[in-house]
């Protein structure tokens, strides 16, 4: 235990030694409410009245435009038989990073999917392989042609690869299975 007995605290503290007067409140306030300042009530209401600042209407358009560039679930291959088809029936075309399977659509809009095997490492590993290539794919769409079912396998030395390096990887395999075209 302490080296002090318990018996040198005892009487301490006590409620005696607490001082009962409360302190003064001041007539400011340390903090004022919209309520209380009538310009900042004025300024707020002028802002309303005009709409959305400029620097927020920039940042507006660019998410109008990014509607164009979206990449729905409708465009993604995500049935083990959608992808058993493209393995079976597919054109194949690889290198040391990457695999691409195309096929035709057969008159419907393409799909994509992309494979991460459990053999590439631990999931945030295969997940951040998906994310930069389901983005290269999203970004460079205008590109893709639209007839054709395509799925993308990763492979191991891939995960060394830094994004750019990747994204050009997979562009030059689509351009050598003819599906992108720009």
């Amino acid at each position: 235990m302490f080296p002090c007995s318990a018996g040198v605290f005892k009487g301490y503290f006590r409620e005696k030694d607490i001082s009962a007067i409360q302190p003064e409140e001041t007539a400011e306030t340390r903090f004022q409410g919209p309520h209380e300042n009538q310009e900042r009530a004025k300024h707020n209401q002028q802002q309303e009245a005009k709409g959305p600042d400029p620097i927020e209407r920039k940042r507006l358009t660019p998410r109008r435009a990014m509607k164009n560039l979206g990449f729905p679930r409708s465009r993604r291959l995500a049935r083990q038989f959608e992808f058993r088809r493209l393995y079976r029936a597919g054109q194949r075309k690889s290198n040391k990073y990457l695999t691409v399977y195309t096929c035709p659509a057969n008159g419907r809009r393409g799909k994509v999917g992309i494979v991460a095997g459990k053999r590439l490492g631990k999931a945030v590993e295969r997940n951040r392989i998906r994310r930069i290539l389901r983005e290269a794919i999203r970004t460079n769409q205008h590109g893709i042609t639209e007839k054709k079912d395509l799925a993308v396998v990763v492979k191991s030395p891939a995960l060394e690869l830094p994004r750019h390096e990747l994204v050009g990887q997979l562009l030059e395999l689509l351009r050598k299975s003819e599906a992108f075209n720009a």
